[in-house]
């Protein structure tokens, strides 16, 4: 999965698709009235969605945050003037003088999805501890996988602790479970 992921970065298509998921992501948000929407700073061959970050949509961005001594995720506001650090495994993250947020919606990065909503992320399990908590609050009203069409399998396996997606966005546009 990794390897077709990064072959869209050779082939010169990663930033044409990354961008065309973005305006799909951005419909996705005027639709559903998203109003604080999780967002992520691409790593490796993942989806860039620096494209959305760079539309300035009328809701509040923000990005997650590795919490220290546990597994899972928190949230600060992103914008343009955020200062952006080094984070725990090869990530970025924003500084600890932004305010820390809860979004209604998450947009999650992902090696592989399937049409149930199921993903697989990088193997740290922070999204899906992440997600299961805030659903559980009821804090979150939308997960979103975001990938390329590339990255669809017949079935990803997983675990009762894996968290489904809402939906998943892709170049091709949104697919809803």
């Amino acid at each position: 999965m990794r390897k077709s992921r990064n072959a869209l970065k050779q082939a010169g298509t990663h930033a044409d698709k990354s961008a065309a998921a973005c305006q799909h992501i951005l419909g996705y948000i005027k639709e559903h009235s998203c109003k604080i929407v999780a967002s992520y700073l691409a790593i490796g061959g993942e989806l860039n969605v620096s494209a959305l970050h760079e539309a300035k949509p009328r809701v509040k961005l923000c990005l997650p945050f590795i919490l220290e001594n546990r597994r899972g995720l928190a949230f600060r506001s992103y914008g343009a003037n955020t200062l952006i650090e080094p984070g725990p495994m090869n990530t970025f993250q924003p500084s600890e003088i932004e305010q820390i947020v809860v979004p209604d919606t998450i947009l999650v990065p992902l090696l592989a999805f399937d049409r149930n909503g199921m993903r697989l992320g990088q193997g740290g399990g922070y999204y899906d501890s992440t997600i299961v908590s805030m659903r559980r609050n009821k804090q979150v009203s939308r997960v979103i996988g975001v990938g390329f069409a590339c990255q669809e399998v017949d079935e990803v396996p997983y675990k009762p602790h894996d968290a489904a997606l809402d939906a998943i966005a892709t170049e091709d546009g949104i697919i809803y479970r």
